[in-house]
């Protein structure tokens, strides 16, 4: 699993970024919202599961309220840690299943596809404002 958001990153990283800072910030909290909202829906069929997507959707609103960008309530992060922390949630989701003992039942899907996601929208988000590509391994080196 973390091989499809390692390849996401990879070749959306190599992609022209059209996603601004505004929208990135939106796609965040819709994120985390949707996690929040299927630990609740899961929370009697499948309990890891629940608790996988309510740390996952806690962690993605914490970041997204602490980040310095539009809709950022705190501003003590970055944008450009943001985006190196982003990586880290990706593989936070991917790896939600296997850890929380559940990857082999239908709601680790939810997890993957929110993974590769996370992934793809890091790789398309102008974190730097110029636009030039591969910012994600420049931000993985600085």
């Amino acid at each position: 699993m973390p091989f499809l958001v390692n390849a996401s990153k990879a070749l959306s990283d190599r992609m022209p970024k059209v996603i601004s800072p505004n929208g990135h910030a939106i796609i965040d909290y819709a994120t985390g919202f949707a996690f929040l909202a299927a630990g609740v829906a899961l929370w009697r069929r499948n309990r890891p599961a629940a608790i996988g997507a309510i740390v996952c959707g806690g962690s993605e609103l914490f970041l997204s309220a602490m980040t310095d960008y539009p809709g950022g309530v705190f501003r003590e992060v970055s944008f450009e840690t943001h985006g190196r922390i982003d990586v880290g949630l990706s593989l936070l989701a991917a790896t939600m299943p296997n850890y929380m003992n559940f990857g082999d039942t239908p709601q680790a899907r939810l997890f993957t596809g929110a993974a590769v996601g996370k992934a793809t929208v890091a790789g398309l988000t102008d974190f730097v404002g110029t636009g030039e590509t591969k910012q994600l391994k420049k931000l993985r080196a600085a």
